[in-house]
């Protein structure tokens, strides 16, 4: 009785927590890659002479195609920069997509907001920092999938081409001739 509430417990609290743990987890990986993207979409808004607030009315209603997810952020900020406003917003999306990309992006919109500096290149180069970021971490990857590939080839390839260089001599060892 009491295994069976401990199972019952284990699949109805502490299974679909880990579900959705791993499920924000990918959300929020799979925003980080698309921001660049945005940025530099930003940054061209920007650019035209829109401001930052446009900037994202812009981009939450553009982005529908291209990424639902990130849409889906940057328009909630766009509604939080009209109620709250742009810093206050800035600081939700930090709060809601914790991520290094996404934190040096908001505190690069709030430094321009304080101080009233020119925001379109540094747009620029932060996407481009974060691409260069992204390139490096997918050259990691693929160094260390040549060690991961070692197992099974020295599972699925040279064992058994050993045991078919040895297999002639054990059978004549076992034959008597």
């Amino acid at each position: 009785m009491l295994i069976s509430v401990m199972i019952a417990i284990v699949t109805v609290i502490i299974i679909p927590d880990s579900y959705l743990a791993m499920r924000k987890k990918k959300l929020i990986e799979k925003n980080s890659r698309q921001l660049p993207y945005m940025i530099d979409m930003m940054s061209v808004c920007v650019q035209t002479g829109m401001t930052l607030e446009a900037a994202f009315r812009y981009l939450g209603n553009e982005l529908k195609s291209f990424d639902k997810d990130l849409c889906y952020q940057i328009r909630k900020t766009s509604d939080a920069a009209e109620v709250k406003g742009m810093e206050a917003a800035l600081s939700d999306l930090s709060r809601r997509v914790p991520t290094p990309q996404v934190r040096s992006f908001t505190l690069t919109l709030t430094q321009n907001i304080q101080y009233g500096t020119s925001v379109a290149p540094v747009l620029s180069d932060l996407a481009e920092d974060f691409r260069n970021e992204q390139i490096l971490i997918m050259e990691e990857k693929i160094g260390k999938l040549a060690a991961k590939m070692s197992a099974p080839l020295i599972l699925f390839i040279m064992f058994p081409i050993i045991i078919l260089i040895l297999a002639p001599g054990i059978s004549r060892m076992m034959s008597g001739n």
